[in-house]
């Protein structure tokens, strides 16, 4: 059906409904009748699905075929060792398959739940009332309205518009807005021109409207195409992790190329070198490091989540990490975005409004003050208590505090007449009766109330106001203004209007948020600078400032940077960290310039207008309470619009940062150093390890481990530490350094260990033995020394814990219980084995100290840690 063509009465008709909407039974006959208005882009993905996606990885092919080549050549050979290889390697296949479909399970499943946390609510009319409900929940029919920045919900025509612009950009691929209004179009026209109708996923960009659902979920225009819009998130720093896998591949392959040859040369055969060869690729090339760091990345996004952040791209989490400027709005963002009565200036005296206890007295001036800023009030009760503006509201509140029954009070002085606040006249007047009395209110900006005023209560007492009392309370208000406050001056008349006697003055403002100095604070020790761009008035955004923590607050103006050139700018975001009475596209300008200085820039933002600068700015921060064009264009949503939650993504950041680091660390110098033992051994015609010892190493001391790795608990300085740099690459000088040494004084450690124990007892299963079992244990060497250069406890991280205390566990059962022993090809130890592997042990945590301390005394203090 072609509803643009028709009028919107006629569309109404079609579908059945009217302006009133749907009645809730017909809604739920018609969600049966067409399902949920969800575009299902992908099936959903099954745990035996994601067992089958174990088979797409390499090494599980090479496992299995090292499987069968030790089933074959067990049973034509007779060989009960290589029957016995197969059935260890299978168990592992099986083990890992199920293990790694855990895995992608649990990140799917926290996908699923990042995606609920992102569903779009609709305001829809049922029955003549408006409800808010989840969108997918909408049916034909059904009539929405919207406002300037929601996200259509679903295709539909629209009924009513007033000032209505869409923007289009994500159906028609046009960015420039598109006018939109109600009558029909009597030709046909392509979606593009199509200007009575939205879309489901475009946005309102300004204005309000009405419309009526013609289309739900894959009947609608974005629904036909979803399939082609799906795309895939591809993180530069997974990327960074891939590359880095494959470098280490090649040099590890070219490592057991050599390796072969040796072994070859000195006379073994060919069973045994593809054994011993399959098991050094397996252990060797890490290639499950993208999919550690993805799960890592997934995880930190399910606890940002709990923590009402939510996170659209997990991969930004790297660059939440490194960002260096953190440019924020003032009001809801900084302060509470609630007006309080700060000052009071009555019988010519001010007073900070938490020492007044109470306004309950007979004091005619306090008396004065309080019928009139409840009276003279367009603030009215309703069932959630008073809406309405905010210096209104902010007058109620601090009369109601301070014990007045404002409800009571309107009643016994009943107004008969209200001349409500304009811009143009500044002041806002109310006429009310008591019994027979009639008295006039009037509260405005003090200059033109002053002006009103002949005469002056102080105390109990009215007297004519004199020049120099008009000059002490102009200065009091002044000095209110210098104070970041709005000030609302009160006056009454006795005599229909004539004759007003001045009452007094207050200064409200809009507080800071509870403990947001301390969320500023720790930024700066984070080494993150922090940006207020407001629309307000300077003298107020530095006193808020200077409230909140910021260093030197100082301000500039849009009159200022309107003309600056592009160098001018630059320059200008350095000096001031204050940028008042600004619009949006400002915003744009002032991201942009910092970008240009080489930062990494974090921007809030809720309107419309934000969008552009959430885009450009590297993390986009959308609040909760914000439009939805807002929300769509940011990379995050802080979902309580408090500040103080962006401490806890920029320490996940952070924290996944580091983490990664310590895992491609830990994985390298482990994997890396097996090839070069292997190696060495080769050129004595020997080999340190068996195939199935390698294998099991690789299963038990990979990937439990480095996955606990990295969701190790932040270190206790993380936040005192300067954003890593905008080019900051993960493997980094140190990282290197440290793979290196710590890798040859692995291999020197356990080769050493080896040979001695080969040349002093000539038996080379008990050295295999030793080489084997140390091989487990320094996996966790490496951990306990990077416990060390933290400067963090041992047993911080619980999952590391069972995954270094099992596999230790089991390392003892193998040496001590005879039918594992023989599986595993090694003989029982004595007293003196453990005692010498244990030296070792601890010689390698301290050798690793020294190496660690040696580098980074070579290194500047930024480059030091993980």
């Amino acid at each position: 059906m072609d509803y643009y063509k028709i009028t919107p009465e006629e569309t109404l008709e079609v579908l059945g409904t009217s302006r009133e909407g749907l009645t809730i039974g017909e809604a739920g006959e018609r969600q049966k009748k067409y399902g949920p208005n969800r575009i299902e882009a992908r099936k959903k993905v099954t745990f035996f699905t994601l067992i089958k996606r174990q088979f797409r990885s390499y090494l599980v092919w090479l496992l299995m075929l090292i499987t069968g080549v030790a089933f074959g050549a067990g049973f034509y050979f007779n060989k009960e060792e290589q029957i016995i290889d197969g059935v260890i390697i299978s168990i592992i296949i099986i083990v890992n398959v199920f293990f790694g479909a855990y895995q992608d399970f649990k990140s799917e499943k926290t996908a699923e739940l990042l995606k609920k946390m992102m569903k779009t609510q609709a305001l829809v009319r049922r029955e003549g009332k408006e409800y808010l409900i989840d969108s997918e929940e909408l049916v034909p029919g059904d009539i929405i309205i919207l406002k300037e920045g929601d996200k259509v919900p679903a295709d539909c025509r629209i009924i009513e518009a007033h000032f209505l612009e869409a923007d289009e950009s994500v159906l028609t691929g046009e960015s420039q807005r598109v006018e939109k209004f109600n009558h029909a179009i009597k030709r046909d026209v392509p979606l593009a021109e199509r200007k009575n109708m939205l879309f489901m996923n475009t946005y309102t960009a300004r204005g309000k409207a009405e419309c009526v659902v013609t289309a739900i979920g894959k009947e609608t225009e974005v629904g036909k195409i979803a399939g082609s819009m799906e795309e895939k998130e591809i993180s530069p720093f997974i990327q960074e992790v891939d590359t880095a896998s494959k470098k280490i591949t090649y040099v590890a392959l070219a490592l057991i190329v050599v390796v072969l040859f040796t072994l070859h040369a000195k006379g073994h055969d060919w069973l045994s070198l593809f054994m011993i060869g399959s098991a050094l690729v397996i252990g060797s090339i890490p290639e499950g490091l993208p999919v550690i760091v993805t799960f890592t990345l997934a995880i930190g996004s399910l606890r940002l989540a709990k923590e009402n952040v939510l996170i659209k791209k997990k991969s930004l989490l790297e660059t939440l990490g490194s960002v260096d400027v953190i440019c924020t709005d003032k009001t809801g963002t900084l302060t509470q975005n609630r007006m309080r009565v700060r000052k009071l200036f009555l019988n010519l005296k001010g007073e900070d409004s938490g020492r007044i206890r109470s306004l309950q007295t007979e004091e005619r001036a306090v008396k004065e003050f309080v019928m009139c800023a409840a009276l003279c009030n367009e603030a009215e009760e309703s069932s959630k208590g008073f809406i309405g503006n905010a210096e209104d509201l902010a007058l109620i509140n601090f009369l109601s505090e301070k014990g007045v029954d404002v409800v009571n009070l309107r009643e016994e002085h009943r107004q008969i007449s209200f001349e409500p606040f304009s811009s143009e006249k500044k002041y806002a007047i109310s006429v009310n009766m008591t019994g027979r009395k009639e008295t006039f209110y009037i509260k405005g900006a003090p200059e033109i109330i002053l002006e009103k005023c002949t005469f002056i209560v102080s105390g109990n007492r009215k007297r004519k106001i004199d020049p120099k009392t008009k000059e002490h309370i102009t200065r009091k208000t002044h000095e209110f203004s210098m104070n970041g406050l709005r000030n609302i001056a009160f006056a009454y008349s006795e005599n229909k209007g004539k004759d007003w006697i001045f009452i007094g003055i207050t200064g409200i403002y809009d507080p800071p948020k509870e403990d947001v100095d301390k969320v500023i604070k720790t930024f700066y020790e984070a080494g993150i600078d922090v940006k207020m761009i407001t629309g307000d008035n300077a003298k107020t955004a530095e006193v808020i400032a200077k409230e909140c923590g910021f260093k030197d607050p100082k301000a500039i103006t849009w009159d200022r940077i309107k003309n600056m050139s592009e160098e001018e700018l630059r320059r200008a975001v350095k000096e001031y960290n204050i940028f008042a009475r600004m619009s949006p596209s400002d915003k744009l300008r002032i991201v942009t310039a910092l970008q240009d200085n080489g930062k990494r820039v974090a921007i809030t933002g809720d309107g419309v207008n934000d969008v552009p600068a959430l885009n450009k700015a590297e993390v986009g921060i959308a609040m909760g309470g914000g439009s939805e064009i807002a929300k769509e264009a940011g990379d995050i949503i802080l979902l309580d619009d408090n500040l103080a939650s962006m401490v806890k993504s920029i320490k996940e950041g952070r924290t996944i940062f580091s983490n990664v680091r310590k895992v491609i660390n830990y994985l390298l110098t482990a994997n890396l150093a097996e090839v070069l033992v292997i190696f060495l051994g080769s050129l004595y015609g020997v080999t340190p390890f068996t195939a199935i010892q390698l294998l099991w190493v690789n299963f038990v001391t990979d990937v439990a481990p480095a996955m606990s790795l990295g969701v190790d608990p932040p270190h206790k300085d993380i936040m005192k530490k300067k954003p890593t740099g905008k080019n900051e690459k993960l493997i980094n000088k140190r990282i290197t350094l440290l793979t290196v040494f710590i890798g040859v004084k692995k291999v020197i450690v356990m080769f050493g260990l080896f040979m001695l124990v080969y040349r002093m007892t000539g038996n080379l299963l008990l050295a295999q033995s030793m080489s084997f079992t140390w091989l487990v244990m320094s996996h966790f060497v490496r951990i306990a020394a990077i416990r060390f250069d933290e400067g963090v406890g041992l047993f911080v991280n619980k999952y590391l814990n069972w995954s270094v205390f099992i596999p230790i566990l089991f390392q003892v059962l193998i040496i001590h219980n005879k039918t594992l022993s023989k599986l595993f090809h090694v003989v029982e130890f004595t007293m003196r084995e453990w005692m010498i592997i244990l030296t070792t042990f601890v010689l390698a945590i301290a050798l690793a100290k020294i190496i660690t301390a040696a580098i980074d005394s070579r290194l500047p203090e930024s480059e030091r840690d993980y």
